[in-house]
């Protein structure tokens, strides 16, 4: 995916897709390279739609369009929680999102409060999503007035009602956005790369034809870009595109022809508006639909390691577009994400692409991130991300347990055994109040956290996790996004271990406890 500067500085960061492609020293445009083995991108359906509400069924319309994209790719929408299921699709409308600067447990930017707000990177990744960067969500304008972003544009009064009420998404300072997908996780976690079998969005007044579009990536290499059909001011259009395999790691969709609104982190401002006859065309988008996110058919070797113990083995694949290009062109480095790096070397496949293989020991168990950088030496590139999951002794797999917490001897209890030779840094919480923004009705609202040992003694609790630790929780990044939860960071020692979660004042509802391993 492309790069982009930006005066805002991402809530989270993704690791994301760069273009290949530089000049030979002669002059000449090198082929690119592409990340994993080849793809088939075959004949893919198109779903379109103009005018309309929410609720048309007439052929042609935007959500019958989005109806019939739906059912193409089959199955059950499978909502907003992990774990990653083998069928159905994903939705996106916005309308969970808070514009008072509440949401995600504080972690978004108020741009006009009540009405505008820049949302995290991985807002969606329970949902299999990542963003490029931070992008805007907004509200209706007034009780009166459904329209949306019309405070940080005044242009734009009546041509973004939202077309599932309340709230439509677009992006500031520029007229793309950029999103790759990912295994439906919980966003605490690092996002897993994964592919869809095809995406499709709403758009709201789009009105020069062959101006907004989607364009599809498998990785660098493009599968096509697909135009949105134009309407009148005002109208909901539909475009979705659907392949016959999960190839598509990532979108880019481009949004009429101008920016709509500016914002520096601090104030925002506006200079464009709605002309088409003049050729400014000002969009925004709504639902997003896709089918659920699995791992890519041209998917990256898994890479398997044990602490302590060398590892040894291919790390990742590529392709050249110049189809006479053979090992020996190229040179790889390789970034483990343990601090270690180390030279990569390169062979053919049968997949008509290279592998690059290479070793290291991993000092830790945990998961890391793997980048290969791979260079034509007549000048092309491109950056290979894949994740190493390293076990080892002592390690306490990532863990959870979601039950109701009632009174007395109707706790949540869950326990967890450490293993091995050595002890282990862990991270253990509970949460209550964020399980609502998952759809989870009746969350507890305010968790109290204890940790037992084998023979039953109190080692460690917490009610509200600012009150101690805050400092060394955040480090980990594993803070619970609500202050009123808990979270308790400690050293096991090997055996038995047993986490009970109450309600403060003797509350009850559904709590979740987690336990993490620190590498």
């Amino acid at each position: 995916m492309k790069t982009k500067t930006t005066p805002i500085v991402a809530l989270v960061g993704a690791s994301l897709c760069l273009f290949p492609g530089s000049l030979i020293a002669g002059g000449g445009a090198d082929a690119p390279l592409y990340a994993g083995i080849s793809v088939t991108i075959g004949s893919p359906q198109t779903f379109s739609g103009v005018g309309g509400t929410n609720t048309s069924t007439t052929a042609g319309t935007a959500n019958a369009a989005l109806m019939a994209f739906e059912a193409a790719i089959g199955g059950a929408n499978n909502g907003a929680n992990p774990p990653p299921q083998a069928t159905g699709f994903r939705t996106i409308n916005w309308d969970g999102v808070a514009l008072d600067g509440t949401d995600f447990g504080g972690n978004s930017i108020v741009i006009s409060l009540n009405n505008v707000v820049g949302i995290p990177v991985n807002r969606f990744e329970e949902r299999g999503v990542i963003f490029e960067e931070i992008y805007a969500v907004s509200g209706p304008a007034s009780g009166g007035d459904t329209s949306t972003f019309f405070t940080v544009n005044p242009t734009v009064t009546n041509l973004f009602p939202a077309f599932s009420p309340t709230k439509t998404f677009a992006m500031f300072n520029d007229n793309t956005i950029d999103m790759s997908f990912n295994l439906a996780t919980i966003h605490t976690q690092v996002p897993k790369p994964a592919a869809t079998r095809g995406f499709g969005a709403i758009f709201r007044n789009v009105e020069i034809a062959n101006s907004t579009s989607i364009e599809y990536f498998n990785d660098s290499q493009s599968l096509g870009k697909f135009f949105v059909p134009a309407g009148s001011q005002g109208q909901a259009e539909f475009l979705g595109v659907l392949f016959a395999n999960p190839i598509v790691t990532g979108v880019r969709i481009t949004c009429g022809t101008d920016v709509l609104f500016s914002f520096n982190g601090a104030t925002f401002s506006s200079s464009s508006s709605d002309n088409p006859a003049g050729g400014h065309n000002l969009v925004v988008t709504d639902d997003f639909v896709y089918a659920e996110p699995a791992l890519a058919t041209n998917t990256q070797p898994t890479i398997n390691a044990t602490a302590g113990t060398p590892f040894n083995g291919p790390v990742a694949t590529f392709r050249d577009a110049d189809t006479g290009a053979t090992a020996n062109n190229f040179s790889a480095t390789i970034q483990w994400g343990d601090g270690h790096l180390s030279p990569g070397s390169i062979a053919g496949n049968a997949s008509s692409g290279f592998t690059v293989s290479s070793s290291n020991t991993f000092a830790v168990a945990g998961t890391y991130g793997v980048r290969t950088e791979v260079t034509d030496f007549q000048g092309s590139s491109v950056t290979l991300h894949n994740l190493a999951t390293v076990a080892g002794p002592g390690i306490v797999t990532n863990i959870s347990t979601r039950a109701t917490v009632g009174t007395g001897s109707n706790v949540l209890i869950a326990g967890f055994i450490v293993g091995g030779n050595n002890s282990v840094h862990a991270v253990v919480r509970a949460l209550g109040p964020t399980l609502t923004s998952f759809g989870v009705s009746g969350a507890l609202q305010d968790p109290i956290l204890e940790i037992h040992d084998g023979s039953g003694t109190l080692i460690a609790s917490n009610d509200n996790w600012k009150d101690t630790q805050q400092a060394v929780i955040q480090a980990t990044g594993l803070a619970p996004p609500d202050d009123r939860e808990s979270a308790i960071l400690t050293t096991f020692a090997l055996g038995n271990f047993t986490a009970i979660v109450r309600g403060k004042n003797n509350t009850t509802g559904v709590g979740l406890v987690e336990v993490y391993n620190i590498p």
